[in-house]
């Protein structure tokens, strides 16, 4: 994300300074179509992802799916979600 930051001299404008900043969420975004492109493999229940060498596991847990990526883990109500909580913490590395 860019935005423009106007210094004002009474009423007009000495300087803008732009600035931005990376979303976390674009990164995740970015990190699952690269996930996504390469293909999830079965692997008995588990479904298998890989990202610059990390792995990536989701799998069947009760009525939610659970997801380990980058030494963190989690469960989420849905596999999308799952997905996409992996790739959250893998943008987060």
């Amino acid at each position: 994300m860019t935005w423009a930051v106007a210094q004002l001299r009474g009423v007009n404008v000495e300087s803008i300074t732009y600035d931005e900043d990376v979303i976390e969420a674009n990164r995740a975004s970015a990190v699952l179509k690269i996930i996504d492109a390469g293909g999830w493999q079965r692997n008995g229940r588990s479904t298998v992802g890989h990202y610059g060498g990390k792995r990536v596991v989701v799998a069947p847990a009760g009525q939610a799916w659970a997801w380990a990526a980058a030494g963190g883990s989690g469960n989420e109500l849905t596999l999308t979600g799952a997905k996409r909580a992996a790739a959250s913490a893998l943008a987060a590395l």
